[in-house]
């Protein structure tokens, strides 16, 4: 016997006079599947270097949202963190915690009224002359804060705010609005000027929230990190493409799971890069805990428990991969197929 490459079954829509294919991939090891070898993400494994209180005991943790990291003026390393008015009774802050103890220095509320619901966060700038701006879930605003987080401004913001951060060029923004699509704004306007629809295995990636821009990502050029909503998965994405081309999840850090995790309040959000240690902050809403980590990739490439966390997220979307099949109007489905090479066997 041999492992079947696919299984094809045939259906016809007569009153739209298409045939159309539905494609269940079952791919064997070492075999070519409709995703090129080059088209499936590197699967990256996260090593914990430093556990840090994400808030003292008895306190609310934040509702993180967004998740920078700067040096400060006497070399310390300081998180800037949104935190949303969640739950009940809450209000919105920006707050600044140093990396090296989880301790708070300074937290921020000008501009946050009490119906505010802030969002991501990104540094426009460098230094003293640095302006940070962040935005707001449903009022269509973004509030500006100078380098000492003094508000200067408020704006009108195009979009429902979630993820926030800088582009390559540090001339535009990126920001999502929680479907599948990526939205690149003007930095001093904010108007829209492009979008990109975000994908990974062929398929939308609808949720992607907190976001972090890295110049250069383990020698692999410029990469887009961000929290796929409702899940502990991060994706890696080309800035250029919005392809995925790397992934890893946090399952295995300390924080205890909740039940419902995936409704989206007790998930992994939260990505900031140290550029000089070469390490990553995670955390999540309501997290205990925040995490300094290293992410390098997978000895074995072959399974992965992130793209199975990743699938069972599009399976509770519905979400299908469309892509053309060749001839007509044919639909593959990529299903989990992949994971299942060594379930299903036939003799031909």
């Amino acid at each position: 016997s041999r492992k079947l490459g696919f299984l094809e079954y045939r259906a016809s829509l007569h009153e739209m006079n298409w045939s159309w294919c539905l494609t269940l991939l079952i791919v064997p090891l070492g075999s070519s599947s409709l995703l090129e070898d080059d088209e499936l993400p590197t699967v990256y494994r996260v090593t914990v270097v430093h556990e840090l209180l994400h808030v003292a005991d008895g306190q609310q943790p934040p509702f993180t949202q967004g998740l920078e990291l700067v040096y400060a003026e006497d070399g310390h390393r300081v998180l800037v963190e949104t935190s949303g008015a969640f739950p009940a009774g809450e209000v919105s802050y920006v707050r600044l915690v140093n990396a090296d103890t989880g301790l708070p220095e300074k937290e921020i509320t000008d501009g946050l009224d009490n119906d505010a619901f802030v969002e991501g966060i990104t540094q426009l700038g460098s230094g003293s002359g640095s302006r940070w701006l962040t935005s707001t879930l449903s009022d269509n605003q973004a509030l500006e804060y100078d380098a000492d987080f003094n508000l200067v401004a408020k704006h009108d913001f195009p979009l429902e705010g979630w993820g926030l951060t800088r582009d390559i060029n540090r001339n535009h923004l990126l920001a999502t609005n929680g479907s599948e699509y990526v939205m690149r704004l003007d930095s001093e306007t904010l108007e829209v000027k492009d979008t990109k629809m975000a994908t990974c295995l062929g398929r939308p990636v609808e949720g992607l929230n907190e976001l972090e821009m890295v110049d250069d990502f383990l020698g692999t050029g410029p990469a887009l990190f961000g929290n796929v909503y409702r899940s502990r998965v991060v994706l890696i994405i080309d800035p250029e493409t919005f392809q995925c081309k790397g992934i890893f999840d946090v399952d295995s850090v300390s924080e205890p799971k909740e039940q419902g995790e995936y409704l989206g309040y007790h998930v992994a959000n939260g990505i900031a890069y140290d550029k000089e240690a070469k390490t990553f902050f995670l955390t999540g809403k309501n997290w205990r805990y925040m995490y300094e980590v290293r992410i390098e990739p997978e000895e074995k490439q072959v399974s992965s428990d992130s793209l199975n966390l990743l699938e069972e997220h599009f399976e509770r979307l519905g979400v299908a991969a469309i892509v053309p099949s060749g001839s007509g109007h044919p639909l593959h489905f990529l299903g989990r197929a992949r994971h299942l090479h060594n379930h299903f066997e036939v003799d031909m």
